[in-house]
């Protein structure tokens, strides 16, 4: 993935999504893995074309810098598509965002 050549990605990903419209996406997986810039990039294979009207992106521990920086790939293809979102951010034990559409805004104020 760009100038990152050891990220991990699910087999035929895009290939068994592609298509395929979804109103709630959970971007999670196992951290292990020899990437040295991004993780969890799979979904760009598929936006914003997967995205139904209405729509909620959950991502699950946006502290690890890696994920941070796949979370930016996934604003910057909305933005791109000039697809509207609210996004909201939380923390605990686990760091998690969630991007939405306009309707789901009060996801983001919880």
């Amino acid at each position: 993935f760009l100038e990152d050549d050891q990220v991990l990605v699910y087999e035929r990903f895009t290939e068994l999504f592609q298509g395929m419209k979804f109103d709630f996406i959970s971007v999670d997986g196992p951290e292990n893995s020899n990437a040295k810039l991004y993780c969890r990039v799979d979904l760009l294979g598929i936006l914003p074309d997967c995205l139904g009207e209405k729509f909620i992106i959950l991502f699950d521990d946006i502290n690890r810098p890696r994920c941070k920086k796949a979370l930016q790939f996934i604003e910057e293809s909305l933005k791109e598509a000039e697809i509207s979102f609210c996004k909201g951010a939380y923390s605990g034990m686990k760091e998690v965002t969630i991007l939405c559409d306009e309707s789901q805004r009060f996801l983001c104020s919880l």
